[in-house]
């Protein structure tokens, strides 16, 4: 039961410290020299970092190798360790490693730079035009949860998230607060689901 969208925020694209591209443009290049030598790490098959990383190679037209891990934190030590040579992971993942000069960032995957990475340029920006690709975070409820019940949760989570001291701490995490319906989430669950399977279609990608 669907009862409100709460963030929407961008990957973003970091490389290991010794890899050579030092952003987009010279990552596509280097892999398109290199064809099936670049490997990209996500958080497991079928994850949204999967896919990110997939539509990247559609749009880039390379042939980057997945290698999938057991969540964000694996994918992370593997990047730093130099296993994989690009991590595609949320901003709160990166943001800190980046600072502390243990992986470099090179590109947030979203239509506009992050408030919290001002300086740090959108993949469209980079070299990939048009390429966005943000993922979500909701709240939801079981099935058959009655219609009251779902009503008191969507009053308690917008309120909580339009608390300016809420939202702020959510931005500089790198998220936008988007409270929505219970609708709109519903509507948004079906789109995604149409987009991303076609997705999984044209890449072949097989789900274990």
């Amino acid at each position: 039961m669907p009862v409100s969208l709460a963030v929407i925020g961008p990957y973003v694209l970091s490389v290991n410290l010794a890899f050579p591209p030092k952003n987009v443009q010279e990552l596509i290049s280097y892999s398109k020299a290199n064809p099936s030598k670049v490997f990209y790490g996500s958080a497991g098959v079928g994850t949204l970092n999967h896919l990110a990383g997939e539509l990247i190679n559609a749009a880039a037209g390379t042939s980057m190798v997945h290698v999938p891990y057991k969540g964000n934190g694996p994918l992370i030590t593997a990047l730093m360790s130099g296993e994989i040579q690009l991590g595609i992971d949320t901003i709160p993942g990166s943001k800190a490693l980046a600072a502390g000069g243990k992986l470099r960032m090179i590109a947030v995957t979203g239509l506009e730079r992050n408030p919290s990475l001002p300086h740090i340029p959108t993949a469209i920006e980079s070299g990939l035009p048009g390429f966005s690709f943000d993922f979500w975070e909701a709240f939801f409820l079981p099935k058959g949860t009655p219609e009251p019940i779902v009503n008191a949760w969507h009053k308690a989570v917008v309120k909580a998230l339009n608390d300016p001291t809420v939202s702020q701490q959510l931005a500089d995490l790198g998220f936008k607060v988007i409270a929505s319906t219970p609708q709109q989430l519903n509507e948004r669950v079906n789109s995604d689901i149409e987009k991303y399977s076609d997705l999984a279609s044209k890449a072949n990608l097989v789900f274990e």
